[in-house]
């Protein structure tokens, strides 16, 4: 078990919020995650959150507004391709359920007429 212990799984911690303590490399947290410490210290009892609710709600709708500016719509042509690859894939399926439903659907037949003629 001793080895177990030792293992670190290809990273510095399995815990990556956390200090790492006296062997770490002294890394600083990131900005999201000081964000969400931030969130969670300010909210400490019921009066703390109620008095910050604007604070948060405001934080919710700039970080909503931040992401909505990478967002980019697909070209006629993406549709285009994508929208044939689901129908193409949906009739591919169709058909497999249909032949597999058949030759279930005929073997169970067979089997109930080969039961009851004997």
């Amino acid at each position: 078990t001793a080895g177990l212990q030792n293992r670190t799984w290809g990273f510095e911690s399995l815990r990556p919020c956390q200090s790492l303590g006296t062997r770490g490399t002294g890394r600083v947290m990131g900005v999201e995650t000081k964000k969400m410490a931030n969130t969670l210290a300010a909210a400490g009892d019921f009066g703390d959150r109620i008095r910050s609710w604007p604070e948060r709600i405001k934080g919710f709708y700039s970080d909503v507004r931040t992401e909505m500016k990478k967002v980019t719509a697909p070209s006629f042509k993406e549709v285009q391709a994508t929208t044939a690859v689901v129908v193409i894939t949906v009739f591919l399926f169709a058909f497999y359920f249909w032949f597999v439903d058949n030759t279930v659907g005929r073997g169970v037949t067979s089997l109930i007429q080969y039961l009851t003629h004997r």
